[in-house]
């Protein structure tokens, strides 16, 4: 991504996505390119009138449906568990990487949730089995895919 200024996502011989690489990273068309570039969750969710079941603020600009949210790690951020928007669930590992810490929450989806936030000095990561929510920082960088999340 850092050579070209064009990329051409392939699969099984045919071009997925064509494009700038931050717009493949950022918009990226399928499932298949939102993991094949970087780490990305990958969640089914439902969309109706315009909005997503359980993704409070991320906008269903596709019809009525099961429909796949592309979330970034770094696009989510912890907080205790408590009323507001976004996933709860518990952590299940912590991987402190200098600046940042890298968790994995098991949201009850077939996959851990992987969430990337900054690391303050000092700070230690939080406790495994620690009661979380993790939500969208900027919601409208969430790709709504209509297609099912199978084949990834």
């Amino acid at each position: 991504m850092t050579l070209s200024d064009r990329v051409a996502v392939m699969r099984a011989g045919r071009i997925e996505q064509f494009g700038p690489p931050l717009e493949i990273y950022d918009r990226p068309r399928t499932a298949y390119v939102a993991t094949f570039i970087g780490r990305a969750n990958v969640l089914r969710a439902h969309a109706r009138g315009g909005r997503i079941d359980g993704v409070p603020g991320v906008p269903a600009l596709s019809p009525d449906g099961d429909v796949s949210v592309v979330v970034r790690p770094e696009n989510l951020v912890l907080s205790a568990d408590g009323p507001g928007p976004g996933w709860r669930g518990r952590v299940s590992f912590a991987s402190p990487q200098g600046a940042q810490i890298e968790y994995e929450v098991d949201i009850g989806a077939s996959e851990p949730l992987r969430v990337l936030v900054p690391r303050k000095v000092g700070e230690a990561p939080l406790a495994t089995g620690a009661a979380v929510r993790a939500a969208p920082a900027d919601p409208a960088a969430c790709v709504v895919l209509a297609e099912a999340a199978d084949g990834v």
